[in-house]
């Protein structure tokens, strides 16, 4: 069932290592959708393995401290399965959230920089490797 505060994520395998995961349609990642998000998104990894995982943020203007769980179990998971994540697209007030929990030392946050650029610059084996560890 689907309530107000679920986020719709699409995934688009690109022609690169990357997919790219677009969080849309709500403008906050609170609590209550927290755990669909998460759900989704872990069940996508396990189904991928070796996944290169982009999460697109663009859309997302308030990220809780549920969702925040919901990404290290989803980082949690791609590292099972041989997979990475990496995040782009976040909001300076998102970044900052990642800063204060030093977040940004579990997770390659992209801020400001374009999808499109990013995808480029992910095309690089060795962008990935440190977040495989």
């Amino acid at each position: 069932m689907s309530s107000k505060s679920d986020v719709p994520i699409s995934f688009n395998d690109t022609e690169s290592v990357v997919v790219i995961a677009t969080l849309g349609g709500g403008a906050s990642l609170d609590a209550d959708g927290s755990k669909v998000f998460g759900d989704t998104i872990v069940s996508y990894v396990k189904s991928h393995p070796k996944v290169r995982l982009l999460i697109n943020f663009q859309n997302i203007t308030y990220l809780s401290s549920a969702a925040l769980t919901e990404l290290l179990r989803i980082n949690e998971a791609a590292k099972q399965t041989g997979g990475a994540i990496q995040l782009c697209g976040l909001s300076k007030e998102i970044h900052r959230v990642f800063e204060i929990t030093q977040l940004g030392k579990v997770f390659k946050v992209n801020p400001g920089e374009p999808v499109e650029k990013t995808i480029v610059r992910l095309n690089s084996e060795s962008e990935w490797d440190v977040f495989r560890a």
